[in-house]
């Protein structure tokens, strides 16, 4: 048994599906954010719909499984004074994806990137605002891979407001922001990036940009990668639109 929030023990076992409520998560009362964790990691369709998820600390899990949450109604966010780089990072293997489905990140200010998967990612009808960081860049959205033949899709998606202290140069990631960052790296030949039907707007900061997409950060290697970006909905970028 493991001892989840407020107490809650839970029975370590592998499962379908989770309601984080019975993982002992109380809408509006601040965690650490383990047992949110626990339940990314061991089950495959994770139920946070109509919860506020204050975390005090940043959640960093990994999947072996195509796993989904399901978050219609769900808010994350913090209500502590401390900023949080990545408040919701997720790693996949080559072989399973992590969907996210109408999640909203409110970052009050302190939250420095709302939704960040590594590996093949699914996110959908999800909201990041607010977000801030006064050392790091921001983003609302972070999808990236350096596996073969990846999939990053993001469709129907909100972000705004994100912002960065005005500081640092051209290059630098202090004070850059973006709405949406996608990157496949060496080693994701034959991968795929599908950005469509998203409103990404007021990305602010030192530079700005509304859409950033990356491929070999090396700049050296040739990709062989698909990258679509088509009907989204973008405006007023510090620096540049895409």
């Amino acid at each position: 048994d493991h001892e989840l929030a407020n107490g809650t023990v839970a029975v370590l076992q592998v499962g379908d599906a989770v309601n984080i409520s019975s993982l002992g998560v109380l809408s509006g009362v601040p965690s650490d954010g383990l047992a949110i964790k626990y339940a990314i990691e061991n089950y495959s369709v994770i139920d946070c719909e109509g919860i506020i998820i204050d975390i005090t600390a940043g959640i960093s899990a990994s999947i072996t499984t195509n796993t989904i949450i399901k978050c219609f109604g769900a808010k994350l966010t913090t209500t502590g004074g401390t900023e949080i780089r990545d408040p919701l990072k997720i790693t996949t293997t080559s072989t399973s994806t992590m969907s996210v489905d109408g999640l909203e990140i409110d970052g009050n200010a302190k939250l420095g990137i709302g939704v960040q998967i590594v590996g093949n990612s699914r996110v959908t009808n999800c909201t990041s605002h607010n977000l801030y960081s006064s050392t790091l860049s921001c983003q609302g959205f972070n999808c990236t891979s350096g596996a073969f033949k990846s999939t990053i899709f993001l469709d129907s998606n909100t972000s705004y407001n994100i912002n960065a202290i005005v500081a640092g140069s051209l290059g630098d990631s202090q004070g850059a922001t973006r709405n949406a960052f996608v990157k496949i790296d060496v080693g994701g030949e034959g991968s795929i990036a599908n950005i469509s039907n998203n409103k990404f707007t007021d990305c602010f900061g030192r530079e700005g940009d509304n859409i950033q997409i990356v491929t070999s950060t090396d700049q050296l290697t040739d990709m062989d990668t698909s990258i679509v970006v088509r009907d989204n909905i973008i405006k007023n970028a510090g620096r540049r639109q895409i």
